[in-house]
């Protein structure tokens, strides 16, 4: 058994709305997030 890994620097202002793409792997995060959009 082994682990990949890919680095992704960011940069600010790469990208209008940082949140999504490789970050919404972990979907309870992204889940708990958009819920907390809704009520904040």
């Amino acid at each position: 058994m082994h682990i990949h890994v890919h680095l992704i620097p960011r940069y600010k202002g790469d990208v209008e709305n940082p949140r999504g793409g490789v970050r919404s792997i972990i979907l309870v995060n992204n889940f708990i997030t958009q819920i907390r959009n809704i009520y904040n």
